[in-house]
């Protein structure tokens, strides 16, 4: 198979764009987990244009819905579907390796269901809480971090199988790619400053994503005997959702 530069090959993997669903060799891929953070700054650009136009032509509580389903559509429910996954297999009430076993079954349990409707609640409830202004540099952050938080948990944390996409990604994962993810947030924080938001809160925000990723990645372990590439998607959903709420906690006590 033709080889794909890294970059690119995280574009194709991370995104739902028209042409972008291209098949790749999963070692680019996994060479390309440096620009994960990139091209969640690039889902979080597209989708703050999204927002000024949603809410230049529908009412907010509309605008809100469309931007949620636009953040949907342009990820193609990947992480999602891997959040589905995970709250069928980490929340019942089953042995280790029972539950790493229904992590593998692609049908949607009650567990799935109910987590993926709360997950949208929300979602949608947080963006509702966050002025307009802010949402232009806050969704961005948010899209950056939870992606973010994908490698922080790779590095950090033990592969539950032997095989499979997940533990390509957990082989070459590396202290760089954490690095380059931490500068790409950082360059994203003084952005509130620009957008009328407390400086503060571009630097707070990732702090407690990164804090809620531990304590995330430590409750996995003890459910399961390690992450899959199910619970990185997992991982980066309600990393996503973490940084909205705090970000609208920070605003409600500054307003």
């Amino acid at each position: 198979m033709k080889r794909t530069h890294p970059l690119i090959a995280a574009f194709y993997f991370l995104t739902s764009f028209p042409g972008t669903k291209k098949s790749v060799p999963l070692e680019d891929i996994a060479r390309g987990l440096w620009a994960f953070p990139l091209i969640g700054l690039f889902i979080g650009i597209i989708l703050s244009l999204i927002t000024l136009l949603a809410f230049i032509l529908f009412p907010s509580v509309l605008a809100t819905a469309i931007i949620l389903a636009a953040w949907v559509w342009i990820t193609g429910a990947l992480h999602v579907d891997g959040f589905i996954d995970c709250c069928d297999a980490l929340l019942c009430p089953r042995a280790k390796r029972e539950r790493l076993a229904i992590l593998k079954d692609v049908s949607a349990g009650s567990f799935g269901v109910t987590g993926a409707l709360l997950l949208f609640i929300v979602k949608y409830s947080a963006l509702s809480s966050i002025p307009l202004n802010a949402l232009f540099v806050l969704i961005p952050l948010s899209a950056v971090a939870g992606r973010s938080a994908m490698l922080y948990v790779m590095y950090r944390f033990p592969y539950a199988r032997e095989e499979g996409m997940g533990k390509l990604f957990k082989d070459k994962i590396t202290i760089k790619d954490i690095m380059i993810s931490l500068v790409v947030i950082f360059c994203i924080a003084p952005g509130c400053i620009l957008f009328h938001c407390p400086f503060y809160l571009g630097f707070i925000t990732p702090v407690i994503c990164l804090l809620f990723s531990e304590l995330f990645g430590r409750w996995v372990v003890s459910r399961i005997p390690g992450f899959t590439g199910d619970v990185y998607g997992a991982t980066c959903e309600l990393t996503e959702v973490i940084t909205l709420i705090t970000a609208a906690s920070i605003l409600k006590a500054a307003a």
